[in-house]
């Protein structure tokens, strides 16, 4: 009896500890995000625009609406909501928007391991034609019972993709 009472607190004990071992991080198609990134690189466009609709909700919405013009692989931005809490300087190209999302994965897998709660889920569409991402969303789905931390959303849409110059 003593000896199925001490198996089943080491039990209790070590199974939230292996199973954040196993499950905290991030779940991130790296495959498809790398290939879809070079097949937007080989067009080499340097003439475009989009929109770009971001929301992020950590405690408090933040979200705002930008419209982006790239000429000559410069980007300048002209914000379309009025109180907008977003850095409309913050994406400038596609690119940037490639780039973003992979500091973003590597910051948020660091998090998920340094503390351990739960995982970060990328959902990520890409433009059939042009391969550039147009919707990313990230959710944060914690593990910890009794975690009062805040939860964690991150969303963006490019929307209006229109190339300004094909000679």
């Amino acid at each position: 009896m003593k000896a199925k009472y001490i198996i089943f607190l080491l039990i209790l004990l070590f199974v939230p500890i292996i199973s954040c071992q196993l499950f905290c991080g991030v779940v991130f198609d790296e495959t498809t995000f790398e290939e879809e990134y070079q097949l937007w690189k080989e067009n080499n466009f340097t003439d475009y625009s989009f929109i770009c609709d971001r929301y992020i909700f950590e405690g408090a919405p933040f979200s705002g609406k930008v419209k982006i013009s790239v000429h000559n692989e410069t980007g300048s931005c002209e914000l379309l909501d009025e109180d907008s809490r977003i850095d409309p300087e913050e994406l400038k190209s596609i690119n940037d928007i490639f780039e973003y999302i992979k500091d973003l994965k590597r910051e948020l897998k660091n998090i998920a391991k340094t503390e351990k709660r739960g995982f970060y889920q990328f959902t990520i569409s890409y433009d059939k034609t042009y391969h550039y991402p147009n919707y990313v969303e990230v959710h944060h789905n914690r593990w910890k019972r009794l975690d009062l931390a805040i939860p964690y959303t991150e969303k963006l849409e490019i929307t209006d993709f229109t190339l300004t110059n094909t000679q």
